[in-house]
């Protein structure tokens, strides 16, 4: 293949890591003061996976799990792929969970990805400088960053018309692409063009979450490379010095905003659960993503609209982040503690500042500075 009628490089394993570094350099460098993050959103749902997949590795997911509907069902209804992430993630279960080895495992498909990245930039005729660049601009991308700092390796709505103008402006510029490659002949940029409508099938479903987008970075990388590679070398270290920037800033905010969110859910089951349970409470709670991964490690039950229920004199400790209701169902029941942070910073989840980064059902901004809580949580004593 050719980009701008230069001959494509089959590269070398030695020059695609050479050209990769900056790239691995700069992510190491982004996400290493991470690895100690809680886990958050979809996180335990792979966990939980690979927690089952150690016992039966021949069908990962068939067993039933207590998610957003808050009935327990077959993991394989909620889920239905395949089984590499759950290998994947093995070392986290038999490392005891601990979040740093999942961070890890997320750190080292990062560096294959960058590699990929370059590689496929040679081969579609970038040079070996562009190829880097290519690179750096997938690591800066704000979904891939804040998306490698979970360990999730895997209905789009417009109810606001600059988001309808959003949309309408990017499918121009998509067709402006594969018009462009069909008029020059151009397989390479005609194959890149195709390349950005993998996330395309995500049109139909319910929400738009970032980690879907983030197979066709690698292709706009080296689509904006290659375009620019006509225009003054000024002009280009300029803009790609700006995009850089602006691209890791955000991308350091989302991920910074997120283990703010997590780690509070990962405080409140180590300090709201844990001891009530080593005293022998009996303990539930109603919450969801991360919550319900430290919840249940600190030895609580899922309070769901199915028996069992709670007894009089039980616990429950309450989360309102995710929309979880079944705390409804308990009629009779006293309030012994609230935690709540309204600390003014930075949201990705929040319906009021419009974030929503890992689902646009809260919103179409990756990041937003708000004031009102960041989670809410209360304890309740079954009556």
């Amino acid at each position: 293949m050719r980009f701008n009628d230069q001959e494509p490089i089959a590269p070398s394993w030695s020059s695609v890591l050479r050209y990769a570094a900056p790239g691995i350099l700069l992510a190491t460098i982004l996400l290493v003061p991470f690895f100690g993050k809680a886990y958050t959103i979809d996180d335990p749902f792979f966990l939980r996976e690979a927690e089952h997949t150690w016992h039966d590795p021949l069908h990962p997911t068939a067993f039933e799990i207590v998610w957003n509907q808050e009935v327990p069902q077959r993991a394989s209804t909620l889920l239905p792929g395949g089984p590499l992430v759950p290998f994947l993630l093995l070392p986290v279960v038999l490392g005891g969970g601990v979040e740093w080895i999942g961070h890890l495992i997320q750190q080292l498909l990062f560096w294959v990805g960058i590699c990929a990245t370059v590689a496929l930039a040679l081969r579609c005729g970038l040079s070996k400088r562009e190829a880097m660049l290519a690179a750096l601009l997938v690591v800066a991308t704000p979904a891939v960053l804040g998306m490698a700092g979970t360990v999730m390796p895997d209905r789009l709505m417009t109810r606001r018309w600059w988001m309808a103008f959003v949309v309408t402006l990017s499918m121009l510029v998509l067709i402006d692409i594969l018009l462009l490659a069909w008029r020059e002949k151009n397989q390479t940029k005609l194959f890149l063009g195709v390349y950005l409508f993998m996330a395309l099938p995500i049109a139909f479903y319910v929400h738009l979450p970032s980690k879907y987008l983030i197979a066709s970075a690698p292709g706009a990388a080296i689509l904006v490379v290659g375009l620019f590679s006509a225009a003054p070398r000024r002009r280009v270290a300029a803009v790609f010095a700006a995009a850089l920037c602006v691209g890791t800033l955000v991308g350091v905010l989302v991920i910074r905003t997120d283990a703010r969110m997590a780690g509070s859910m990962r405080d409140v089951a180590a300090q709201l659960i844990a001891p009530r349970i080593a005293a022998g409470q009996h303990v539930w709670y109603v919450g969801q993503w991360g919550f319900r991964w430290y919840a249940e490690q600190a030895g609580a039950r899922p309070l769901t609209y199915t028996p069992p229920f709670p007894r009089p004199g039980d616990i429950i400790v309450f989360s309102r982040a995710g929309g979880a209701g079944a705390i409804k169902i308990i009629a009779k029941r006293r309030l012994l503690q609230v935690v709540s942070d309204t600390t003014p910073g930075g949201r990705i989840m929040d319906l009021k500042s419009g974030a929503g980064f890992f689902s646009t059902y809260w919103g179409y901004l990756p990041w937003s500075w708000g004031s009102n809580e960041t989670n809410h949580f209360e304890v309740w004593q079954v009556e």
